[in-house]
């Protein structure tokens, strides 16, 4: 007899409220009464409700459990089967649980088995599974390269050190033709140690999912000391000659009066034809960024931007999961080092909320307010996300508003999800700062710099 501790349909309503994932029909399996035990599977149908892919990181729980799980991605509106099979020699009354850790969730999800068992059947397997019960993570092959933070030239030599859970896993180094290394890891968290001689070394973290796929770091040269000058010869002065007459004085020549970034030290955005600049960035770092390059290419695409960046612009940088975090308002566009090093810090971890994060970047924005300027938010997503917030606003009402107030929307979106590309293209419209497709590394930097040309024109 096998019975469900909640109704479906009630599960249903409160699950997909909270979450991007359902498991039906409920996350405990009740076994009932058994009379002949013979370790009978427990099956769990993990639907994707969200618009992103889901992916399962680990189990983890009671070694008398055999998991079998999907290694590759659940596209949304998939269904994935976690099967768990109890192992016992045991009989009477269990109940056994372990922990799912998924992409779409920043806590494991609990399963749990019960039941009560009678007596053992003869043909049942009563050996512990063993190790197997952890649903032991695949293997996945990645390619890392270091590169030098302001030539894009590989560093050969750099040398990684690879980390997990307090312990170390592996060593290697980017060989001297330069070429990028490709390791085999199984999926989950690593922390990684980056060092080359004569450049500061890089402590990370990365995240391994299905799939291959490549990792650069950028490393920045430490600084050197100057070569003090070398104290100049004097030659004694010549004998003065009697009566010698002054040479009339030279006629006085008018020095120039140059400002900062005049249009002949920026000849990429040069201010006689381009209005400063108030742009909040504000960049989704949720778990879907790490897959297919994504991240790499938003961080590549602003580093290539800040090049180009004066004085007069004021830039500001908000990343968003389930809540916003400011990393940078207000600051000039020729601080480069503070903005490079704050892009290059990007990592993807969480779900996403945007809703909040752009309502909390329009603020910024308007705080900022430049007058005669170039006022606008450029959103960074793969996804498509809720139309109202938790206080019922509409995201069209919102981009609207502050249109009114000259702050204008720009959307930088990455991934392949049409619904989620439809979404966001409905929202660069309305907010009148231009949609940009960013699925080729190769135009996205291009991309991005162009709409600021186009928005920022005098």
């Amino acid at each position: 007899m096998m019975r469900y501790t909640l109704p479906v349909l009630l599960y249903l309503l409160v699950f997909t409220a909270k979450a991007q994932f359902v498991f039906l029909p409920d996350q405990t399996y009740d076994f009932g009464s058994v009379e002949n035990w013979r370790n009978d599977p427990a099956v769990f149908n993990l639907v994707n409700t969200g618009t992103k892919p889901l992916a399962i990181l680990k189990l983890i729980g009671s070694k008398d459990i055999l998991a079998e799980y999907p290694k590759t991605y659940i596209q949304p509106g998939d269904t994935g089967k976690i099967i768990l099979r109890y192992y016992t020699p045991i009989v009477g009354p269990f109940s056994q649980s372990i922990e799912v850790s998924l992409t779409a969730s920043m806590e494991p999800v609990k399963l749990t088995l019960k039941g009560k068992i009678k007596n053992i059947a003869s043909d049942a397997l009563t050996a512990c599974p063993g190790d197997q019960l952890q649903g032991t993570p695949q293997n996945f092959s990645q390619q890392f390269t270091v590169l030098d933070s302001q030539t894009g030239t590989v560093i050969p030599g750099a040398h990684f050190f690879v980390g997990t859970q307090g312990q170390s896993l592996d060593e290697f180094k980017i060989p001297n033709n330069g070429r990028s290394v490709t390791k085999t890891y199984k999926s989950g968290m690593y922390i990684l140690q980056i060092s080359a001689d004569g450049y500061a070394t890089v402590d990370t973290g990365i995240v391994i999912l299905a799939g291959q796929r490549s990792f650069t770091f950028y490393l920045d040269k430490l600084q050197t000391e100057p070569t003090p000058p070398v104290a100049a010869v004097i030659p004694e002065p010549p004998p003065p000659v009697v009566q010698q007459i002054p040479p009339p004085p030279a006629p006085e020549i008018p020095v120039p009066q140059t400002t900062l970034d005049s249009t002949e030290t920026n000849t990429v955005l040069p201010l006689g034809k381009y209005k400063p600049n108030n742009i909040v960035f504000v960049l989704d770092n949720s778990s879907s960024m790490r897959v297919l390059g994504r991240m790499d290419m938003l961080k590549e695409s602003m580093l290539q931007l800040t090049q180009v960046l004066r004085t007069a612009d004021k830039i500001s940088i908000i990343t968003f999961t389930t809540s916003p975090v400011t990393r940078i308002q207000g600051v000039s566009g020729n601080r480069k080092d503070t903005l490079n090093k704050i892009i290059r810090s990007f990592t993807a971890a969480g779900a996403t909320n945007g809703i909040r994060g752009l309502r909390f970047a329009y603020e910024l924005a308007e705080k900022n307010f430049i007058s005669d300027g170039n006022n606008m938010v450029i959103i960074g997503t793969d996804g498509a996300f809720a139309q109202t917030d938790e206080n019922g606003v509409n995201i069209t009402t919102l981009v609207e508003e502050y249109l009114g107030k000259n702050v204008k929307l720009g959307v930088m979106a990455f991934g392949r999800d049409e619904v989620a590309i439809k979404s966001m293209e409905k929202m660069a419209s309305k907010g009148n700062g231009g949609f940009m497709r960013m699925d080729d590394p190769a135009n996205a930097s291009r991309l991005l710099l162009e709409q600021i040309q186009i928005q920022s024109m005098r």
